[in-house]
């Protein structure tokens, strides 16, 4: 073969393994990567060296940002541990204290605390990234690699994030690594597959995923149960309605719910009312996909356990309540002498007194066997109990006795008081069983949200809060009820601020006044 003509043949191929013009090689970008994913705290630039590294497809990609993943991973969690020290050395601290070196200290932690705030959610949010862009590839190569971390993975965000990524992906081998996650021992291994299931759509998947429906972590079982009714097929049914008979509390009502949403029935969550309505329809049911089918309705099961008009379903609450100033004046800023014809039943008086009697009357329906935490707070945040407390009367009196002591001064910490409330529901929890106390919070508040500046308290950007609580939440499935109490006098912002708290974390909304 002429010379010329090898040279002309060769080329083509040499321009075809280059990349184009203006653009970074692998090498380029994965060393940029390097450089810069675990020191750069600035969570958009790192973000968007995930993209780049993702956009190469290749089992070199996988394999790079897989192990960033793995390193990532500890580095979360060792904020995380350090979060839990800082909180722990504020909580020894006497906070009301006047004397000089006690404020200094406790502004000290304070900085510190907020400083580990931010740095966590960065780290989270880039890890997320990373979740997303491993479930892009769609090189053999690529997804090869990313087959054996659901396995192999040192960490559990590795795996988890590696099964929920290979559960989109067409055909048996996407399948087959996410159904390995479910059997994984930590249990947010088994919540990232699941999720990973649920949003396949695959009738084949529904009884691998229905099994956890028997799983010992609660948070499992709902996000089962929400994933079953997303895969949209009727042989789920069974497995479900079995599953109603074995749970109560917030368990039972998502199970219910997801029911109802697979369905189309509208039966309340009673065990015998969903089997006799099964055994009717079980041809039909175990034929087919779902669709809606005849409309039924037990007999009204409503509990009479409620908070402001919000039944209560769950049987681990955290109650946070706001206390600041503006909460010793009465609705509307005004007091009530004489109501007008048609509102005798207005509550009238300082709102602290109606949230305290409102708040004495919820726990007082609680069945004994719930547990219950309180929270209160201004710019203070302040833990009834250490903690979380069955409902025995005793406890409740002893609640009863710590209610009436409240009183209303100060600022509106919103956001400490969230973050406290979601310690209990595992906020940085290690454990590998992952079997959070909490599964739902109700908060209420008059206020927008300030922050713990000194001497005088500043306005917190609402958004702040809920990027940070869409970080707390994503893995505890914590359901938040928000509850505005004389919303018409902080405005639009307020109520906004409040719906969106609720309406991101599976909650209700509602206002007094």
């Amino acid at each position: 073969m002429p010379r010329g003509f090898c040279l002309l043949f060769l080329v083509p191929l040499l321009f075809a393994a280059s990349p184009a013009a203006g653009e970074d090689s692998f090498s380029d970008v994965s060393e940029k990567f390097n450089a810069k994913i675990e020191k750069d705290r600035i969570a958009p630039e790192r973000m968007e060296l995930v993209d780049k590294v993702a956009a190469f497809d290749s089992r070199d990609a996988a394999k790079l940002l897989l192990e960033a993943l793995g390193k990532l991973s500890g580095k979360l969690d060792d904020l995380l541990g350090e979060m839990d020290e800082v909180a722990k050395d504020l909580g020894e601290i006497d906070e009301e204290s006047d004397k000089a070196e006690i404020i200094k200290e406790v502004e000290r932690l304070r900085e510190m605390r907020d400083g580990l705030d931010e740095k966590i959610i960065a780290e989270s949010e880039v890890v997320d990234r990373i979740g997303g862009a491993v479930g892009r590839f769609s090189a053999e190569a690529a997804r090869g690699y990313v087959v054996t971390v659901v396995g192999r993975g040192a960490t559990w965000r590795e795996r988890g994030l590696a099964a929920r990524a290979a559960a989109g992906w067409p055909g048996e081998v996407g399948r087959k690594a996410a159904v390995k996650g479910l059997k994984d021992k930590e249990a947010r291994v088994v919540i990232l597959a699941v999720e990973g299931l649920g949003r396949r759509k695959d009738a084949e998947t529904v009884p691998d995923v229905a099994k956890c429906l028997d799983h010992e972590v609660w948070v499992v079982q709902v996000t089962a149960a929400a994933a079953l009714a997303d895969i949209g097929s009727t042989k789920a049914v069974r497995p479900m309605i079995e599953a109603l008979g074995k749970t109560s509390g917030r368990v039972q009502s998502d199970i219910n719910d997801a029911l109802k949403r697979l369905t189309g029935q509208k039966f309340d969550a009673d065990y015998e009312s969903w089997k006799a309505w099964y055994e009717e329809h079980k041809e039909e049911l175990e034929g087919g996909d779902a669709k809606p089918l005849k409309r039924g309705r037990n007999k009204d099961g409503a509990d009479d356990s409620e908070y402001y008009g919000i039944q209560v379903k769950s049987k681990r609450i955290v109650y946070v309540i706001d206390v600041s100033g503006s909460m010793n004046l009465p609705i509307g800023g005004k007091e009530v002498v004489s109501p007008e014809p048609g509102q005798e039943d207005k509550p009238s008086g300082p709102k602290v007194e109606i949230a305290k009697r409102e708040l004495k009357n919820a726990i007082r329906k609680l069945p004994p066997d719930a547990k219950f935490n309180v929270i209160v707070f201004n710019e203070v945040v302040t833990v009834w109990q250490k903690k979380m407390l069955t409902a025995k009367q005793k406890n409740k009196n002893e609640a009863y006795l710590y209610i009436n002591d409240l009183e209303a001064s100060g600022s509106t910490y919103t956001y400490g008081a969230l973050k406290e409330a979601f310690r209990f529901a595992g906020l940085g929890a290690a454990d590998p069983n992952y079997d959070t106390a909490v599964d739902t919070i109700f908060l209420l508040s008059d206020g927008m949200p300030t922050d713990q500046s000194f001497p005088t308290s500043k306005p917190m950007e609402p958004e702040k809060i809920l990027r940070a609580v869409r970080t707390w939440n994503k893995l505890s499935k914590v359901v938040i009820h928000a509850i505005a109490i004389d919303p018409n006098t902080q405005g639009a912002g307020f109520i906004r601020f409040m719906k969106d708290l609720a309406k991101q974390n599976g909650g209700q909304y509602t206002e007094r006044g």
